[in-house]
């Protein structure tokens, strides 16, 4: 399929709930790892979500730690670290025995195994290296499905001005302390920002009105129980990501 013939398919579901699989089949596979991906893909979700961080030498990989600690078998900031060093760690055997061999992969291998398949999310965890994901999504002609987001407000800013035909989603999270859902939707709209990717915590009705009246999107996250899944299907929120797509896709396509 070409690059504009998965553009199309992918317009085609806007009128459902789409299902995002955070950072790929993540309750079953290593996540942010390419069979996390392709198992997520192979299930049906719409599309994935994952974390990018630049390393020393300014090559973009997926992985959501600052650190390589918790991921693979390895130590380190992944800042202070070459791509050689970080792809030579093993990323999958924390997971289990059968993932063994598992590396830590380029942005741009996960966009190339999401060509004609699905949509991806790139959340850009590293702030610095932010012109350097927009190049890599160019040079894999990604830019009609593929989707940067940040909790930076300047990050999300930055993508607008280099970028104005991607769409941009700020992440955001109340804890504790939520703003009203019109302030949300205000900020959006001042950043000419396309989207808003909340907590499920932070969802409320009253958002969900606001958001479909002003023509935001809205993103809910990370939501893998089934109860949860129907309830925010019913109210047609515009995409849940989940770490069980195959719970959510059977959930959320039901009815």
């Amino acid at each position: 399929m070409t690059t504009n013939g998965a553009g199309q398919a992918l317009r085609d579901r806007a009128h459902r709930t789409l299902v995002m699989a955070h950072r790929g089949n993540s309750a079953f596979a290593p996540e942010n790892t390419l069979v996390a991906f392709e198992q997520a893909l192979a299930l049906g979700a719409d599309g994935c979500e994952c974390d990018v961080h630049a390393t020393a030498d300014g090559e973009i990989v997926v992985i959501h730690d600052a650190t390589v600690d918790r991921t693979t078998d390895g130590t380190g900031a992944i800042g202070e670290m070459t791509l050689e060093q970080v792809r030579a760690l093993d990323a999958g055997e924390w997971k289990g025995s059968e993932f063994v061999g598992q590396r830590v992969p380029l942005l741009a291998e996960v966009l190339e195994t999401h060509i004609g398949r699905g949509m991806l999310y790139v959340e850009i965890k590293d702030y610095q290296c932010t012109e350097r994901v927009l190049e890599v999504i160019d040079q894999c002609d990604a830019r009609e499905w593929a989707s940067p987001c940040s909790f930076s407000y300047d990050v999300c800013m930055e993508v607008r001005k280099l970028r104005p035909q991607l769409p941009v989603a700020l992440i955001y999270s109340g804890r504790g302390n939520p703003k009203p859902p019109n302030e949300l939707v205000k900020l959006a709209l001042a950043g000419n920002l396309q989207a808003l990717s909340i907590t499920q915590a932070d969802l409320t009705p009253e958002l969900v009105v606001r958001c479909r009246q002003c023509g935001v999107g809205l993103w809910v996250w990370t939501v893998d129980e089934e109860e949860r899944l129907a309830e925010l299907n019913r109210m047609r929120v515009g995409n849940i990501v989940s770490n069980d797509p195959a719970l959510a896709l059977r959930v959320c396509r039901s009815g």
